[in-house]
């Protein structure tokens, strides 16, 4: 398989009516073929895609990425958040659009994207440096994931030794990254005099999707540069570390143009809830014992610190405990604390957003327009009733993004072929309703050939809801209880109740912001 093979065969994969005249994918900068072709890319990452069975690789690449600024609305949200020198917290509930603030506030400003939980072919460094569970208890046996009591014999010792060895790794994670991004300045700056806004959006795809790193052809299975890269450095000695972060910074300044350096970058910092919470024990200060999170902020704040350019952090996640990042503390006085990720809560908008996907000829059928209508009241904004609640206090749910997009990813992977049974499938995966509407139409889409084994979306809830259980954002999802209301919603307050089929009672959570309010009453 060639480069153009690889090519077509990618562009295949994308649905008809999302290109435009010249086979474009609509809001793209350029054809799958000369994205990738031009940079030797695909044909590898399609090669491993195929021998798997999995093109996720396709998907992979979201609609219209960097479109935000296009409409005033969006554009301002992601501005409201990428502000110079305004370090943030972005706390919302899972899937309520997070994620890709981040991704359009790295289109249009240079900085660095990382995660604690990468999904497919997004760079692991960051975990693989972070959890001890699958690195540290075989690679540092010497850190302590739990320290005793500061009055304990030895626990200054203990505690010094921690703060040694994460900081030496997170460090590390740090260079690699920086040492990555030195590398496509120079390259960049060979093709041209000054840095443009599409190496700017190919600088987010190189850390979003590590097969964008590589220039020229190599074996199968593609291998994370990254991870490559903190391999061979992790156990380096910290003097050697902490001057290679001094001459990689010094190299990456003296080829940023004066308007980065005056305008600064960006630390886009996503999934922290998962360093937040994995283990909350191993270091101590003032205001007591805390995560792993707060360490690595530190860290790099203070290996940045004299890079000679504004660093701004924008630190996302679901639930960020706000006793760790006191206001009353100099490091964190300033440090804004948000929930803006708006929500589809508008039929128009939302109505757009799934129409962008679907084939003409299906929006102007009477099937189309009944599954509009169907994923918005499975959606919708609502007053919810709960009776688990003392004199039935009502709060105001909020549709969140990730709902809507999870439902047309299983849409265009079905490719249109049985819509309403797809979606069908996707209510009850979630809330085990299984719902009789648009039966009349189910029975005109064509039958599903692996029926007789398992077809793709019948197992779809499971890694969703296995995802829920873990974060407990489980959400509101009765049609007995609540009569006409729909399923899939979150709120916010200050108090939460989950409860899931397979829980034996409900959980309470109290959190210092936006959470999620879910009750299971369909036991």
């Amino acid at each position: 398989m060639d480069y153009d093979d690889a090519a077509k065969l990618l562009s295949s994969k994308c649905p008809d009516h999302l290109k435009n005249e010249e086979g474009l994918e609509l809001g793209s900068p350029e054809s799958f073929g000369a994205l990738f072709r031009r940079s030797r890319r695909l044909y590898y990452a399609v090669k491993d895609a195929k021998n798997s069975g999995k093109f996720e690789m396709v998907w992979k690449l979201p609609h219209s990425l960097g479109g935000f600024r296009n409409d005033p609305v969006l554009n301002e949200r992601v501005q409201s958040i990428f502000r110079r020198g305004q370090n943030t917290f972005l706390v919302n509930a899972s899937a309520s659009g997070k994620t890709l603030l981040l991704y359009e506030g790295l289109c249009q400003h240079w900085g660095f994207y990382v995660t604690f939980q990468p999904d497919g072919l997004e760079p692991r460094t960051l975990r693989e440096a972070t959890f001890p569970d699958f690195t540290w208890r075989n690679r540092e046996p010497l850190f302590q994931m739990s320290l005793p009591q500061p009055t304990a014999l030895g626990f200054h010792i203990l505690h010094t030794k921690n703060r040694e060895i994460a900081n030496r790794r997170f460090s590390v994670v740090l260079l690699v990254h920086l040492l990555v991004f030195r590398e496509f300045l120079r390259a960049a700056l060979e093709v041209s005099d000054t840095l443009t806004e599409e190496q700017k959006y190919r600088w987010f795809l190189a850390q979003w999707c590590y097969p964008f790193c590589h220039s020229s052809p190599r074996p199968v299975p593609l291998k994370d540069p990254y991870l490559e890269l903190f391999h061979t450095n992790e156990f380096e000695t910290p003097e050697y570390i902490y001057q290679s972060l001094a001459e990689v910074t010094k190299d990456i300044f003296s080829l940023l143009p004066q308007s980065i350096r005056e305008d600064g970058l960006f630390v886009a910092i996503d999934e922290a809830n998962a360093a937040a919470h994995s283990h909350e024990q191993p270091f101590h200060d003032e205001t007591g014992f805390y995560p792993l999170l707060k360490e690595m902020i530190h860290i790099w704040r203070g290996r940045l610190s004299s890079f000679g350019v504004p660093i701004t952090f924008i630190v996302a996640g679901n639930e960020i405990p706000i006793r760790n990042f006191p206001r009353s503390s100099s490091e964190w006085a300033l440090w804004k604390w948000t929930s803006n990720t708006g929500a589809f809560d508008d039929q128009a908008i939302q109505r757009r957003y799934v129409a962008s996907f679907l084939p003409p000829s299906l929006i102007a059928s009477p099937s189309g327009e009944l599954l509009l209508q169907r994923i918005w009241d499975w959606c919708k904004t609502r007053q919810v009733p709960i009776a688990a609640l003392c004199n039935f206090l009502t709060y105001l749910a909020r549709p969140r993004h990730g709902f809507t997009a999870a439902a047309v990813s299983l849409l265009l992977k079905d490719g249109f072929v049985r819509p309403h049974r797809v979606f069908n499938h996707y209510i009850y995966q979630f809330t085990q309703y299984q719902t009789e509407e648009a039966k009349d139409l189910i029975a005109r889409e064509k039958a599903d050939s692996s029926e007789a084994t398992v077809p793709f979306y019948e197992s779809v809830g499971e890694p969703l809801m296995s995802k829920v259980i873990i974060q407990a954002c489980c959400v509101l999802a009765n049609i007995s209880a609540l009569g006409n209301s729909r399923a899939l919603y979150d709120a916010r307050s200050d108090i939460s109740l989950y409860r899931h089929r397979r829980a034996s009672g409900a959980l309470w959570d109290w959190q210092g912001g936006p959470c999620i309010l879910g009750y299971w009453a369909v036991c």
